[in-house]
This record gives structure tokens, sequence and C-alpha cells, in this order.
């Protein structure tokens, strides 16, 4: 995500971690998003795409995980454009299946 510019490069791996689950981090810090609000609803869209899920409870969380150009972030609605890195985020989630 770095190497895409979609996050920050200073962003630590344990606070990205902490965020998605992976570890206990004392006092992380958000994501300092970078990509573009649209890109961030189509990551958690496909990372969140579980019969029991509702993308609104994810909508509220993320002011809390996200920081954009200084402040909480706030997801955009969804829209139907799409770009090459729309694409690429489809790509990487059909070539690695979550489970």
């Amino acid at each position: 995500m770095k190497e895409k510019k979609l996050i920050c490069k200073n962003t630590e791996y344990s606070d990205f971690q902490y965020w998605f689950r992976c570890n206990n981090k004392e006092n992380p810090k958000p994501i300092v998003w970078t990509g573009t609000k649209q890109l961030a609803r189509e990551l958690l869209e496909y990372l969140y795409k579980k019969p029991n899920t509702i993308f609104a409870d994810i909508e509220r969380i993320v002011p809390n995980c996200f920081t954009y150009k200084g402040g909480p972030m706030k997801l955009s609605k969804r829209k139907k454009t799409y770009s090459f890195e729309s694409d690429a985020i489809k790509k990487f989630f059909s070539d690695h299946e979550i489970k």
C-alpha cells in the first residue's frame, strides 16, 4: 500500500496490524490515508466482504482508524466509476482469497 501511495510511507507496520486486528499494540496511531476516499471504500468493501458484516459498522469506525488530510477520515459515498487503482484492488483480492 505504501508503494501504491495509498498510505503514508511513515506508517508503522505495527499500527497497520493493530487496526486490522493482527496485534495488540498499545497507543496505535491512525493510518494516514493518502489515496482517494473512494479507493479506501473499495479496499474496505473487499476486506470486509462477509455474509454477516454490516458495512455501516465499518464506516462508523473508519474515523478512529484512518486520518485523511489532517483529520479523521470519512469514506466517500459509493461511486460507479472505477480507476486503474480500483482494478488493482480487485485483482489483488481475486488473487489472494481472504478467509
